[in-house]
């Protein structure tokens, strides 16, 4: 991965394997900093986690706080957000510091969060700079729904998430570029907390997903510039929500 050289492992870190089958840790000393590793097939992959210093612009809210009156989630690092449809955004604290995106109880009532500010999203990297999505969520019900949560240009050029309870009741993971997508089905849809690591290069997605299952995509990867998003819709008249512990874009410094 550029700008990370070293691969020195830190005798403090511990070895592979110790989040998970995919998920470890090491000590870059060229860089001075902890870094996490993915695991995807038998390749291990770089994937940067709260590395300061030398990192580039970050996005996320961990441990969040929404200011409503200045229409921001204050965090660690802000996410200012547009907001759109007719649903809300809330802190929850029963999550430890969480957020949910929850619709009103009218059918098609939908809620879109994504980095900008009330106008437009702002459009922060694309996947020729090498970017690093992270996000852990839950679909607290996975009936009468239609969910997206990942990297988001528009409707024909985004990466991630994807559960349309209207086609089926599978969870997927999707590249889609210029309306063409590639499409992995993850089984079932549940209600359970899930950790998801993203590494998007141009010609490479690859996906590590709760410390353990992988996946690689190769084919239909958005060129378009992307922004954090998360949508939620219901398609029935009742409320249905995505909640958060984490969502966050980072790209790595030269």
């Amino acid at each position: 991965m550029p700008g990370i050289q070293s691969q020195d492992v830190s005798p403090l870190v511990g070895t592979m394997g110790n989040w998970g089958s995919a998920v470890g840790q090491r000590y870059n000393t060229t860089k001075n900093r902890l870094e996490t590793i993915l695991r995807v097939g038998t390749a291990p992959e770089d994937f940067i986690w709260d590395a300061v210093p030398s990192c580039g612009v970050i996005y996320h809210f961990h441990g969040v706080f929404l200011n409503a009156a200045k229409n921001e989630i204050i965090a660690d690092n802000p996410l200012h957000y547009a907001e759109t449809g007719n649903g809300t955004v809330t802190a929850v604290s029963a999550l430890y510091g969480g957020a949910q995106v929850q619709t009103g109880a009218v059918l098609n009532n939908d809620c879109t969060i994504q980095t900008g500010d009330n106008t437009n999203p702002v459009y922060v990297y694309n996947v020729s700079e090498d970017l690093y999505f992270s996000a852990s969520f839950k679909i607290p019900t996975v009936t009468n729904i239609n969910i997206m949560v990942g990297l988001y240009a528009d409707a024909n050029n985004w990466l991630g998430f994807r559960l349309n309870t209207a086609v089926d009741g599978n969870l997927y993971f999707v590249t889609r570029a210029a309306a063409t997508e590639t499409a992995t089905s993850l089984g079932a849809a549940d209600t359970s907390w899930h950790d998801v690591h993203v590494i998007a290069q141009t010609g490479s997605v690859k996906v590590v997903i709760d410390g353990g299952a992988t996946l690689e995509h190769t084919t239909n990867i958005p060129a378009s510039n992307l922004s954090a998003y998360a949508y939620v819709k219901t398609l029935g008249a009742a409320n249905r929500a995505l909640q958060f512990r984490c969502l966050r874009i980072l790209q790595d410094s030269p």
